[in-house]
């Protein structure tokens, strides 16, 4: 009984967890984005898995739209971003 109590409060707990997680995190990435564009300082984001690099053109409410090196550019979701480091 105790062991099922366990469980269903861990389980219970993880999104809330989540939750947190994923609300700080844009913040910490929104200052490194921020960052890119005033320094004109080119930046990689990790976004599913993928690499794209460039620099930061606007810093949107919930996205980024970055300037690759090729000169495309691509909006990318805050949410959707796993990490950000700059070059």
């Amino acid at each position: 009984m105790q062991r099922a109590a366990l469980v269903l409060a861990l389980l219970l707990a993880t999104p809330a967890v989540r939750a947190a997680s994923a609300t700080a995190e844009p913040a910490t990435f929104r200052s490194l984005l921020e960052q890119s564009l005033r320094e004109k300082r080119s930046l990689t984001i990790r976004v599913r898995g993928q690499a794209v690099s460039g620099i930061a053109v606007k810093v949107l409410e919930a996205s980024v739209e970055v300037r690759k090196p090729d000169h495309a550019r691509v909006l990318i979701r805050l949410d959707r971003i796993e990490a950000v480091a700059l070059d």
